[in-house]
């Protein structure tokens, strides 16, 4: 095509030949597309082409590489040839792919959907990991545990038979006697049972069988008072003893139990990491209302406070005015008493997140005064964490007035009337008006029915909790006090199947 004179086939077959000669052998000089480029060209031509002039059909050429294009699903025309650097051969470029970049490489337009997996998949590995080396250590400490501790009892036998004193030898000297003489009584039992045989000197002797038996008993139990002090001397010794002693064995479980609860959280780390990898990923929303939501959830569902804790410090940080109800919740959650169950979890840390709850709490009341949430959750907070029952009053007061269709808050407080005030008839009455608003509140129910029963009409009690366990069968409050009120009130005289059945419940 580029000398535009006229060719036939064979000399173009030949020139291919020689084409492929020469790039065989400057192959390591980087010439070898010069063989596939001649022998394509070629190909193309003998398929489509039956003339023998190339140059008339020469046409046909860029329509059989379209062909191999699209097919390939490259591109759908004829593409431009660009000049290779350093020299005038041709050299395919291909265009740039169209439609959307694949899953895979969305890293820069939206980082969180290869990231987050590549994370996930990557803490799977390391807690795995982690996880097969504590396996590892525990089994071995293990099994150094059992090593000395049969070196421990092996050197008390040990020692307890080579410093055996004279006495404690003459006390088994002594009972070896004596348990010969019983089986030779026992075996002349018509001669000596019962009998007086008398000696040589003139002397009577008693030899019987319940005499010999008395002797073997009291014989038995000195030799077993000063085998246990001995042995008493011999483990205190041992017990000093760096490597297998007590106080090592004492070390090596300490460790164990790290080792253990170490392996306990790195499971928990890879399945939750497992999770992760398996879950569909979409990107993460970093704004302040779902941050605030996840540690909601996580705080309210999954109890996972410490994840929760810092969604919301990162909520808190991105916010630059943060609402009520954010401080609220942020503030609840630091007043959660789960806190004291975590490991590493001291009185001075419980305190400060104690006052770090009553700082948000008041913050949250700044920013809206009428809150009735954030009013009831610091009552409670006064009066379980700080025991400060007069301003829990106070707020649970506020709370009422600011939500007075609010079931749950006056529940809230009558509960606070009946277990801390003492205030029985107010507390009846602020209950009633909490489940004419909101009869199937659980909670509610069930403090109303322990109050009921305090005032000694059962009857109903036992109808409340019957309808708590109606809208949660599973409330383990509500199953225990009910079982309670049963049993109390049971007749231990009565035998009626009605009355057995009840207990059967129960």
């Amino acid at each position: 095509r580029q000398t535009g004179s006229s060719q036939t086939l064979n000399d173009l077959e030949s020139k291919v030949a020689d084409t492929r000669r020469a790039g065989a052998d400057q192959n390591a000089g980087g010439l070898g597309w010069i063989n596939d480029l001649a022998q394509g060209l070629f190909a193309m031509s003998r398929s489509e082409v039956a003339a023998e002039d190339v140059g008339a059909h020469s046409a046909a050429i860029p329509a059989v590489m379209e062909r191999r294009n699209t097919v390939a699903n490259h591109v759908s025309r004829p593409e431009p040839m660009a000049r290779s650097l350093g020299g005038s051969r041709p050299r395919w470029i291909p265009p740039p792919p169209k439609g959307p970049p694949p899953q895979y490489l969305r890293s820069r337009s939206m980082p969180n959907l290869h990231e987050s997996a590549l994370a996930a998949v990557t803490a799977q590995h390391a807690a795995r990991g982690e996880a097969r080396e504590l396996e590892s250590s525990i089994q071995e400490l293990q099994d150094e545990m059992r090593k000395m501790e049969e070196q421990r009892r092996a050197t008390l036998e040990k020692e307890l038979e080579t410093h055996k004193c004279v006495e404690l030898q003459e006390l088994e000297w002594d009972l070896d006697m004596v348990r010969a003489e019983l089986r030779r009584v026992e075996n002349h039992a018509p001669l000596f049972i019962d009998s007086k045989v008398g000696s040589k000197d003139g002397r009577v002797k008693r030899w019987a069988k319940e005499d010999l038996a008395q002797k073997l008993v009291q014989s038995d139990a000195q030799l077993a008072h000063k085998l246990r002090c001995e042995k008493a001397k011999i483990r205190a010794a041992v017990d000093q003893h760096p490597e297998f002693g007590q106080m090592a064995q004492q070390v090596r479980e300490q460790k164990l139990k790290r080792l253990m609860a170490a392996l306990e959280a790195a499971q928990g780390r890879e399945r939750d990491a497992a999770v992760l990898a398996t879950r569909p990923q979409v990107p993460e929303d970093n704004s302040v209302a779902s941050l605030a939501g996840r540690a909601l959830r996580l705080h309210a569902v999954d109890r996972q406070l410490t994840e929760a804790e810092d969604l919301y410090r990162r909520a808190l940080g991105q916010a630059a005015s943060p609402d009520a109800r954010l401080l609220g919740n942020f503030a609840l959650l630091l007043a959660d008493p789960g806190f004291a169950k975590l490991p590493a979890q001291t009185l001075d840390l419980q305190r400060a997140r104690e006052d770090e709850a009553d700082r948000f709490f008041r913050q949250a009341l700044q920013q809206d005064p009428g809150d009735a949430s954030n009013l009831a959750n610091y009552a409670m907070f006064l009066h379980r964490a700080r025991r400060d029952y007069d301003r829990a009053e106070q707020y649970f007061e506020r709370a009422c007035r600011a939500a007075p269709g609010n079931g749950a808050v006056l529940g809230h407080f009558a509960q606070f009337l009946f277990r801390v005030r003492q205030d029985l008839g107010r507390a009846d009455r602020m209950f009633k008006r909490g489940l004419e608003l909101e009869p199937n509140n659980v909670t509610s129910l069930v403090n109303y029915a322990s109050l009921l029963k305090r005032l000694g009409r059962s009857e109903q009690a036992e109808g409340l909790y019957g309808r708590a366990l109606e809208a949660e069968p599973k409330h383990a409050t509500a199953l225990c006090n009910y079982a309670n009120l049963i049993v109390k009130s049971a007749d231990p005289e009565d035998r009626r199947p009605e009355s057995i059945q009840r207990l059967r419940k129960a």
